[in-house]
C-alpha cells in the first residue's frame, strides 16, 4: 500500500499490531483518489494514431487527415471525462453506504466480531511467539 500511503490516502503503523487505516475521513476519499494513486493519472485509451499509417497513403499521410484529434480519440476523451468526473463524485463513504443496503442486518455486528477475532488471535499469536522466543533461549543456555 505504499502508493496509497504516499497519496494521503492511508498512514501505516508499524509492529506487531500494526497495519492500515484511511489517513482521511471516508467521505473525504473518492474512488477517484484511489484510481489515481494505484495507477496513477493514466488515459484509459491509449490512441495509436492509426491514422499516420494508413494503407491507402503508403506510410505517407496528407496533413489534412492527421491533423487535430481523431473521431475515435475524441470519444475515448469525452468518456474518460465523464468517468473521471463520476469518480470523483462518489467517495468510499457512498460505496459503504450502497453496500449497507445490501447487506443482511447483522453483517456490521459480524464484521465487528471478526475484527475483534482477528486482533485476539493476533495478540494470542504474538504471545505464543514471545514464550517460544524465550523458551529457546533458555535451552540453548543450557547446553
Amino acid at each position: 500500500m505504499p502508493r496509497l500511503e504516499k497519496a494521503g490516502l492511508v498512514v501505516s503503523t508499524s509492529g506487531i499490531s500494526g497495519g492500515y487505516r484511511l489517513a482521511k475521513a471516508p467521505q473525504d476519499i473518492t474512488v477517484l483518489d484511489v484510481i489515481d494513486a494505484i495507477d496513477g493519472r493514466k488515459s484509459v485509451f491509449d490512441c495509436k494514431d492509426v491514422r499516420k499509417n494508413c494503407a491507402l497513403f503508403g506510410g505517407n499521410a496528407p496533413a489534412w487527415i492527421t491533423n487535430g484529434v481523431c473521431g475515435v480519440h475524441a470519444v475515448m476523451l469525452r468518456a474518460e471525462k465523464s468517468m473521471r468526473n463520476e469518480m470523483s463524485r462518489t467517495t468510499l463513504q457512498d460505496l459503504a453506504i450502497g453496500f449497507s443496503t445490501l447487506a443482511p442486518a447483522d453483517f456490521g455486528d459480524n464484521v465487528g466480531r471478526w475484527l475483534d477475532d482477528r486482533a485476539t488471535n493476533r495478540e494470542l499469536a504474538r504471545i505464543s511467539a514471545v514464550k517460544d522466543s524465550s523458551r529457546n533461549r533458555r535451552r540453548g543456555s543450557d547446553d
